[in-house]
């Protein structure tokens, strides 16, 4: 076996074992290195090496003693340790996001909450003190109803997130008047719209007829997202609802003049 090479690992691998071992050999240093045996099946494993200089009574370094240990389980371990590391960084990450995420949205429920009750308890406590005038009282209970609707639709939308999370939403699809519904959408909103002197266009093209859908989901990504104009455009501002067809297919717009968004 003297002066040939070890053959033990892989091709890839010979030279820098070389390297380590004519390092031991010449410096006599003691060295350590990982790195891939070649079993007598061919199968590669992990071995932890050590290199160690053998003397001669004269102090001269004449050979290496080398020492090999399996590690292939230790390193199998040190991978899979390191993936649930991974796993675990991505899961912590996903909870601090899911939990601001949360907080966020409960901020926001709160004042979205609030503000229709603020209304709806400011009118009536005026009605309870008695004295208003006939057109006072017609416009108190207009803004009560209104807002029991916007606050109703709040509550829709809570229970629509649950039943998403659950992965119960179903779909009633059925022919819809798209053109009565903008139409419904338009005059249930209009009392929030006039209260801001905001201006709603209904503009429909007369190609639009019945298509397959849910009538009430449709009728509450209309009314969202008609509320949100009315709500987001400034006082005298305009909100315009154009309904068309495109390559056969629906296509409802709102545009309005306020603050946009990206």
């Amino acid at each position: 076996m003297i002066d040939n090479p070890l053959p033990l690992l892989p091709q890839k691998e010979q030279s820098y074992f070389a390297e380590r071992f004519n390092q031991v050999l010449d410096n006599g240093l003691v060295a350590t290195l990982e790195c891939l045996h070649l079993q007598r099946s061919g199968a590669p494993i992990n071995i932890s090496v050590s290199l160690a200089p053998l003397h001669d009574d004269d102090d001269h370094t004449y050979g290496v003693v080398m020492t090999a240990v399996d590690i292939t389980l230790h390193k199998q371990i040190e991978i899979q340790r390191q993936a649930l590391l991974q796993q675990e960084r991505h899961a912590r990450a996903a909870a601090e996001t899911a939990n601001r995420v949360k907080d966020e949205f409960l901020a926001i429920l709160s004042h979205e909450l609030r503000t229709p009750l603020n209304a709806i308890l400011g009118w009536i406590k005026l009605i309870q003190r008695g004295g208003l005038k006939p057109e006072i009282l017609q416009r108190a209970f207009d803004t009560i109803e209104r807002n029991a609707i916007a606050q109703t639709q709040l509550i829709n939308d809570l229970l629509d997130i649950s039943r998403i999370i659950r992965g119960q939403v179903t779909l009633n699809l059925q022919p819809v008047n798209i053109a009565a519904l903008l139409q419904t959408t338009v005059d249930t909103l209009g009392p929030a719209a006039k209260a801001k002197s905001i201006q709603v266009n209904l503009q429909l093209s007369p190609h639009i007829a019945f298509t397959l859908g849910d009538v009430n989901r449709l009728q509450q990504v209309f009314w969202n997202l008609l509320s949100n104009g009315i709500k987001f455009t400034p006082a005298g501002g305009t909100v315009t609802i154009l309904g068309g067809v495109v390559q056969n297919q629906l296509m409802v717009q709102v545009q309005d003049s306020g603050i946009g968004i990206d």
